[in-house]
């Protein structure tokens, strides 16, 4: 079985290793079209219209036009469209006519949606349901790659929320006292619910400018960091004390330095590009083997620009690290390229989650690596099973080392499964194959009641009972 999460031809992620490193059929697999973009690279055609916000005109302010104060007097036009380039032009319905008879009880607003049809929002965060599937169904679509559906969820989750803002908006100024009742010392402050409903549609921004990020799309992840920032100013009116607006002023500014050095970037992509064109041109050891030391000094060089303008902890810079691991392994030096892959994955946990797609084809590639050390320290084959005597201590870290990096590949697999129906998840070759892997390791080491339950859950996952295994 082979295992989608480590693709050889998924360059959104880096290239895996293949034949040269010892591995079997079983161990290399193919692009299963999980990442639905190349992350870095120029947006496909199917997929550039949804990516880029739409142009805004100078005359549409930010956030002020959707601050809802209590007590208030009503203007004579209401300003419902988001911040500057939000994307809630993308498919926007029209207002509704509100009607100072009935309006109270329309039930068309997503505000008094719920899934057991209640009526009742979220408490936590003052999202409503329709707001909160969108954001669901956004980090779920970022969890497994898929930017651009991650981008249109997100989307719908803010144009969601802008419309009940305006719908609150309309309902606070009906059911108010006007000024000449107002207490004295009362100030113009939202209502709580409208600031939790604004700070879930900030969130929205900034989980989408990180997609954005992700994608290589830093003057439109910016727009978007600078979007949720208005929101938790303006309408959730944060300190700038808060936790989540400083995260998000940290991210504007880096993303600021990307946008300044887009320039140099290009070139030194377009020289690394040409340096792996060369690289799988060339037929001769020796050529390959000068072609593939210029492949790293400019993959070196583009990280360094990189971490400059967005920081070692950045996803941009772990791609780069877990590319220039995978020609290093080609190349021989294998302990050089763990070390690289090791600092990548670390990066990858922190920005992207344990539950993301990536991580787990950087850990599956990592402990391929440390199988392959092995299978050379004893002189046995990756896929032999056999136990292995006399087992170094050397050889034991390393093995250990590769059976966590095959746990921590479990996570991501078993989150995609689990947004999949029943029947869809009878079989589930990638997690299969995962536990093959373990029960091979532990085989060699000698664990043989550890292997035979790694073995059983490898069959479980292909979808053969146990029992008939036994029987």
């Amino acid at each position: 079985m082979t295992s989608s999460l480590a693709t050889e031809d998924n360059h959104s992620v880096f290239d895996f290793p293949g034949a040269p490193f010892g591995a079997t059929g079983k161990d290399t697999g193919k692009d299963s079209g999980t990442s639905k973009m190349k992350a870095g690279g120029k947006t496909s055609k199917a997929h550039r219209g949804k990516m880029v916000p739409p142009v805004v005109t100078s005359n549409h302010p930010y956030p002020s036009s959707i601050a809802i104060q209590v007590g208030s007097p009503t203007s004579d036009k209401e300003e419902v469209r988001s911040p500057k380039a939000s994307p809630t032009e993308r498919g926007k319905s029209k207002s509704r006519r509100h009607s100072s008879n009935h309006e109270s009880r329309q039930q068309s607003s997503p505000y008094r949606k719920n899934s057991n049809g209640s009526g009742n929002t979220d408490a936590n965060n003052g999202a409503t349901f329709e707001m909160t599937s969108h954001l669901e169904d956004g980090r779920k679509h970022f969890l497994q790659n898929e930017l651009s559906e991650a981008v249109d969820a997100y989307s719908r989750a803010i144009r969601t929320g802008l419309e009940e803002l305006k719908h609150r908006k309309g309902m606070v100024h009906r059911i108010t006292s006007p000024d000449r009742y107002r207490r004295r010392g009362e100030s113009d402050q939202p209502d709580a619910m409208t600031i939790l409903l604004g700070g879930s549609i900030a969130s929205a921004h900034l989980d989408m400018g990180k997609a954005l990020e992700v994608a290589g799309k830093y003057s439109e992840a910016l727009e978007e960091y600078e979007n949720g920032i208005g929101m938790l100013e303006h309408t959730c009116h944060k300190s700038k004390k808060d936790p989540q607006l400083k995260m998000a002023t940290r991210e504007i500014q880096r993303m600021e330095r990307a946008v300044a050095v887009s320039g140099e970037r290009k070139k030194l992509q377009s020289s690394m590009d040409a340096a792996m064109a060369k690289l799988d041109s060339c037929s001769g050891v020796g050529e390959k083997d000068a072609a593939r030391k210029q492949a790293i000094a400019c993959a070196r060089r583009l990280t360094r620009t990189e971490r400059d303008s967005l920081g070692e902890q950045s996803y941009a810079v772990a791609r780069l690290k877990l590319k220039i691991a995978k020609l290093q392994c080609e190349g021989g030096n294998m302990e050089g390229g763990l070390d690289d892959a090791e600092e990548a994955i670390m990066t990858l946990k922190s920005v992207l989650g344990e539950k993301h797609s990536l991580l787990g084809a950087s850990c599956i590639f990592s402990a391929t690596v440390y199988e392959k050390r092995i299978s050379l320290a004893t002189s046995t084959p990756v896929t032999c099973p056999k136990p292995l005597k006399q087992l170094t201590s050397y050889c034991k870290s390393m093995m250990n080392r590769a059976l966590e990096l095959y746990a921590d590949a479990l996570e991501p697999l078993t989150f995609k499964y689990s947004y999949r129906s029943a029947e869809e998840n009878e079989v589930q070759p990638e997690i299969g194959d995962i536990f093959h892997r373990i029960g091979r390791i532990y085989s060699k080491k000698g664990s043989h009641s550890s292997a035979v339950d790694a073995y059983r859950r490898a069959f479980e996952a292909y979808g053969v009972p146990w029992n008939a295994i036994k029987s």
